[in-house]
C-alpha cells in the first residue's frame, strides 16, 4: 500500500468546503440541492454553448456532507466514468424527454420515477394525476439561447439570465452524461440528435466544486411537482 500513498494523497486532498448538506434524494422523485449543483456543473463546466443540462437522479451516487470536500468525495458522487456530452436536439424532443422522465409518477406521490431527471437551465412545473401520463408539463421555461451570456472574471462566475418558452422546432444544446446521450434503450432519448463527447463527469464536478467554494447551494424551485392527491 505504501507505493500507492502519493496517488491516494491526491484523492484525499481537500479541494473545497460546503456549509450545507448536499443531498441527492435518491429515493424520491423531486428537486434536490445536490441535483441542482451537479446539473449546473454539467451545463457550465466544459461546453460554452449549452444552455440546458439534465442528470439522471440514479446517476448521483453519494451525498456531500457538511465540511471539507475531497477529490475522493467528488468521485463518489460520479463513480461511473461518464463523460459530459453535448446533445443538440429540438425543443419538442426536450418536452418528450421531460414528459417521459415523470411518466412513472402516481397522482398521490407514492411512486418513484425510474428515469427522473435533475435539471439546469430549465424551469418546469409538472401536474401529476393518475390519468395524464405523457401530458404533465404545466409550465416550462428555458434560458434563452440567443440572449444567454456566461461571464467569468478574476473573482466571479455569473450569468445574465433571460427565460423563454421552449420552441418545438428550435435546436437546443443540452449537456448530459454519456449514459443518457448514448443509451438507445431509454425511451426518453429515442429521437434524432447530434452528439458530441466531452470531459469526464468527475473532472467537471471537481472544477465546479472548486469554482463555487465555499458551497451553499439551496433548492431554488426550478423543478416543481404538483400531485393531484398529495403529498
Amino acid at each position: 500500500m505504501q507505493k500507492y500513498a502519493p496517488e491516494l494523497a491526491y484523492y484525499k486532498f481537500e479541494i473545497a468546503n460546503t456549509s450545507i448538506f448536499l443531498q441527492r434524494n435518491d429515493k424520491k422523485s423531486e428537486e434536490s440541492n445536490l441535483g441542482d449543483f451537479v446539473a449546473d456543473a454539467l451545463r457550465t463546466c466544459y461546453w460554452q454553448d449549452t444552455t440546458i443540462a439534465v442528470q439522471n437522479n440514479g446517476g448521483i451516487r453519494s451525498d456531500l456532507i457538511v465540511g471539507d470536500i475531497t477529490r475522493e468525495d467528488v468521485f463518489a458522487v460520479f463513480p461511473f466514468n461518464n463523460t459530459v456530452d453535448k446533445v443538440t436536439m429540438k425543443g419538442k424532443d426536450i418536452k418528450y424527454m421531460l414528459e417521459t422522465s415523470v411518466s412513472d409518477l402516481c397522482g398521490d406521490g407514492s411512486c418513484y420515477g425510474s428515469g427522473f431527471l435533475q435539471l439546469s437551465g430549465l424551469r418546469v412545473t409538472y401536474r401529476v394525476t393518475d390519468t395524464n401520463s405523457g401530458n404533465r408539463i404545466k409550465n416550462l421555461k428555458t434560458l434563452c439561447p440567443n440572449h444567454h451570456r456566461y461571464h467569468q472574471d478574476e473573482k466571479n462566475n455569473f450569468e445574465t439570465e433571460i427565460w423563454c418558452e421552449v420552441d418545438d422546432e428550435f435546436q437546443y444544446n443540452v449537456a448530459m452524461p454519456s449514459f443518457l446521450a448514448t443509451n438507445a434503450e431509454r425511451k426518453a432519448f429515442q429521437f434524432e440528435k447530434i452528439h458530441q463527447v466531452g470531459i469526464p463527469d468527475y473532472e467537471c464536478l471537481e472544477k465546479h466544486v472548486i469554482e463555487n467554494n465555499p458551497i451553499n447551494t439551496q433548492i431554488d424551485g426550478r423543478l416543481v411537482i404538483e400531485y393531484e392527491n398529495g403529498p
